[in-house]
């Protein structure tokens, strides 16, 4: 009870006093609202570009590649990439095999070598893989599945196709389709001339980027005749067609959810023994990930220094102001200590003066903040600058603890004095 009335003669005595001194009042008040308007700011502005970094990452497509190179000897193999998969803990991934077969029963989005009734003008490129979804076409949104479904590993004798080479077929999910083994010399086939294999569509796929004039590429190389097929077809092609073991001829692809861990990945696989003891080539794509990412950094390092030396300014002028100020209470503190008051007392006076204050000062830069995050987010690319509950907390919790370190700090030359020195001030 006793606690509550001296509460409540501290308030009476706070209040009287910032009433009357009103210039000092507006001052602080000022000085109060541009430390909270500063902290708003930055927690917006950190809260957006951290928001558009997890963005980023979830939209990113990163991945490891590993390829086999030297004479051959190496092969990526199943048993192989699951082993990679395993040490670096990826997401996902699946390895490629490219081959070229004829079409028996279709047409080809036509090309060279169409005017010229070539038989080069019915081969196209058939890319074999444990995963549709992740090679890298559909991973990046060139292309884009928009009907059925993707190839997994358990797939056996089924394609993708594209949907403008379904149009001029007529040919729908559930339809079948054959290529044939053709004596091409980019079939390299050593074996199975005449070979046929059947496919089942299972999906269609769209061309987001296209390439426009295909009248001077190959068939084979216009991007709306690229087949999808199951990796089983592309080991039996290797096994029967090209007499040699079954490996993924195009590499391995190793997706991450989150690309800051791309670079680590890469350093885990060439600690690996089976890849250190091969002819192998790793890398990442973490190079593009850091320069998507570079201006957005580059943006809040900038924000951030702006708004630091702001406060630092605001803070150390508060401190001088207030140091002045408690000085000319001398004579006041003085009194209140002949009166039996403690410096305890006294501290906890100012502290809820600046208080009051502090709390007057940020209610009034909440909605400048919130105005202001409209104009600046229209000025700067960082994702959706806006003020969350936790931000107003957090910036409020922080403004008020700075409220303390500066009253702490402006009072200490008065802590520092015996009663008796204070209250020769006043004689």
């Amino acid at each position: 009870m006793k606690s509550m009335r001296d509460m409540q003669k501290k308030s009476v005595r706070a209040f009287t006093y910032l009433m009357r001194r009103r210039k000092k009042t507006v001052t602080l008040a000022i000085i109060f609202l541009v430390l909270s308007f500063s902290a708003l700011c930055g927690m917006m502005i950190f809260h957006s570009v951290e928001a558009s970094l997890k963005e980023l990452r979830e939209q990113f497509y990163g991945n490891v590649a590993v390829n086999a190179v030297g004479d051959g000897s190496s092969r990526i193999t199943q048993d192989l990439g699951a082993l990679a998969a395993k040490e670096i803990n990826a997401d996902g991934w699946t390895g490629t095999t490219t081959c070229y077969l004829s079409v028996d029963d279709i047409s080809l989005i036509p090309g060279r070598f169409t005017p010229l009734d070539e038989p080069a003008m019915s081969l196209t490129r058939l890319y074999s893989c444990r995963d549709s979804s992740l090679a890298r076409d559909f991973a990046i949104g060139t292309l884009s599945l928009c009907q059925g479904r993707h190839l997994a590993a358990k797939d056996r004798k089924q394609a993708l196709i594209s949907e403008n080479l379904a149009d001029i077929n007529g040919l729908h999910i559930g339809d079948r389709i054959t290529c044939v083994v053709t004596d091409d010399i980019t079939t390299h086939a050593a074996a199975g001339l005449g070979t046929k294999y059947e496919f089942e569509i299972i999906g269609i796929y769209q061309v987001e980027n296209k390439q426009g004039d295909s009248s001077f590429r190959a068939e084979c190389d216009i991007l709306d005749n690229t087949i999808y097929v199951d990796e089983y077809t592309g080991f039996e092609i290797e096994k029967n067609i090209w007499c040699i073991p079954e490996s993924y001829t195009n590499g391995l692809t190793l997706w991450l959810k989150d690309p800051a861990q791309l670079e680590k990945a890469v350093q885990t696989l060439k600690n690996t023994q089976e890849f250190t003891e091969g002819d192998f080539h790793i890398e990442s794509n973490s190079a593009e990930y850091d320069r998507s990412a570079a201006p957005m950094r580059q943006t809040e390092q900038i924000l951030f220094v702006f708004l630091a030396f702001i406060s630092g300014i605001g803070i150390i002028f508060l401190i001088v102001m207030l140091s002045m100020w408690n000085k000319e209470r001398m004579p006041e503190i003085g009194i209140l200590l002949s009166l039996g008051y403690k410096k305890k007392d006294i501290f906890l006076q100012l502290l809820l003066e600046n208080s009051a204050l502090f709390l007057v000062g940020f209610l009034a830069a909440v909605p400048l903040a919130f105005f202001c995050s409209q104009i600046l987010g229209s000025l700067i690319s960082i994702g959706q600058l806006s003020l969350f509950p936790s931000n107003i907390l957090l910036a409020g919790i922080t403004v008020w603890i700075l409220c303390i370190l500066t009253t702490l700090l402006s009072s200490i030359h008065i802590m520092r004095k015996t009663p008796a020195e204070i209250v020769t001030t006043i004689i």
